[in-house]
């Protein structure tokens, strides 16, 4: 089995791009859980936020990502399945911020990796970026319990984070 998480100090380092390497190197399903910042003039692929009709667990290979979004960047360098995000949202804000603006409560239950034996799972942001008002993604990554890969850029101030 190898299952990893791509997280980083911050945003727009890279993560997806590894991501994206990392699923066609070892031939490996890709998922977001949680994707914000889409554009505004897309329609909206969701109602309220939570996908629905739409099991991030359904296993499903026929999932075609919303363009504009890192599983539609993931899939179109890799070619590797991707899976439904549990959660899109517009805002290009932290996971909790964007669905209070979006009025929706995102679940835990919800961000639960789908099961696959090969996996490469991005996080949004950085790693303690919050899911919630009580969850940062460092407490997902825990307790999924999946080795995380750490991106950083190589800039002045990188080894505080």
């Amino acid at each position: 089995m190898a299952r990893f998480v791509i997280t980083g100090t911050g945003t727009d380092i890279g993560k997806t791009v590894l991501a994206a390497g990392l699923c066609g190197l070892i031939g490996a399903d890709y998922w977001k859980p949680v994707q914000t910042g889409l554009a505004h003039d897309l329609p909206n692929p969701v109602a309220g936020g939570r996908r629905q009709g739409l099991s991030p667990m359904d296993g499903s290979r026929a999932y075609l990502p919303v363009a504009g979004t890192d599983s539609a960047e993931v899939e179109h360098l890799s070619g590797q399945p991707v899976h439904p995000e549990a959660y899109l949202l517009r805002e290009p804000l932290s996971p909790h911020r964007a669905a209070e603006l979006n009025g929706v409560e995102i679940d835990p239950a919800d961000l639960t990796p789908p099961d696959a034996d090969r996996l490469v799972v991005e996080g949004a942001g950085g790693v303690l970026v919050p899911v919630t008002r009580d969850i940062l993604f460092a407490d997902l990554f825990a307790q999924w319990q999946i080795p995380v890969i750490l991106v950083a850029t190589t800039g002045l101030g990188t080894i505080s984070h």
